[in-house]
């Protein structure tokens, strides 16, 4: 029979996000200079590769390295994620709240890992900010995106929304089960949970593929329409002058 262990499956979400990473990382080069928030996303991917890779190594470091910086990076992963769509949206979002959040969601992940080892309580403190967080996103999309950018933004919360669904089921799964003593050895759902972390990574990398496509095209078609605008415009003067 075959049986998914937690550590193949972290093995397995470290390769797709360095993979994610390497295709975010080339698409920054050529489009770097002309939006500032593809570094945010740059740094987004990077965080969250470090962080799950040393997940890996959770057996020979410290819980300070193996659990609480990791998911540290990973947290605020999302938040670089969120930020990046909110300056190639050029929208007026005020986000240095995150920084506030980020030492609130530190605090508390720092005393379920340390003070009062609780890995219930860890999985329900990341679900519920990320929860939050990707709740953010979709608030943006229905309520404040221009409306240039609605369509060049409408794949990448579409899935922001369906992740922030999985955080949904993934807290009130965790809120309802029993006490999890070790994360890697007890058979848990949370297995399902890094299953479809995988698949959101893909997802999201592909939602920002076609945001930054999409966006580019409304860019070129503004542009055509102007150029053509101009030309009419010269056209018309020079038929008044003749």
């Amino acid at each position: 029979m075959f049986i998914l262990d937690m550590y193949t499956l972290i093995a397995t979400l470290v390769l797709v996000s360095y993979i994610c990473t390497v295709i975010v990382y080339a698409t920054s080069l050529t489009l770097y200079k002309k939006y500032r928030g593809m570094k945010y996303f740059l740094i987004s991917y990077s965080v969250l590769t470090i962080g799950i890779t040393m997940v890996i190594f959770v057996d020979v470091l410290p819980a300070i390295f193996g659990v609480l910086i990791p998911n540290i990076l990973m947290y605020s992963s999302i938040v670089y994620f969120l930020v990046g769509i909110v300056e190639v949206s050029e929208l007026p979002q005020n986000t240095s709240l995150y920084k506030y959040i980020m030492i609130i969601f530190t605090l508390i992940y720092y005393y379920f890992t340390i003070i009062d080892t609780n890995v219930s309580m860890r999985i329900i403190t990341f679900s519920m900010f990320a929860l939050a967080t990707y709740t953010h996103m979709t608030f943006i999309a229905l309520n404040q995106l221009k409306e240039k950018s609605k369509a060049a933004t409408k794949s990448m919360f579409v899935v922001a929304m369906l992740t922030a669904i999985f955080y949904g089921i993934r807290l009130i799964v965790a809120l309802k089960r029993a006490y999890i003593a070790d994360y890697f050895l007890s058979n848990h759902s949370d297995i399902f949970s890094v299953l479809s972390l995988s698949a959101t990574i893909i997802l999201l990398t592909f939602a920002l593929s076609m945001m930054l496509q999409r966006r580019l095209m409304v860019e070129i078609e503004i542009g055509n329409n102007e150029r053509n605008q101009l030309m009419e415009k010269l056209k018309n003067k020079h038929l008044l002058m003749s």
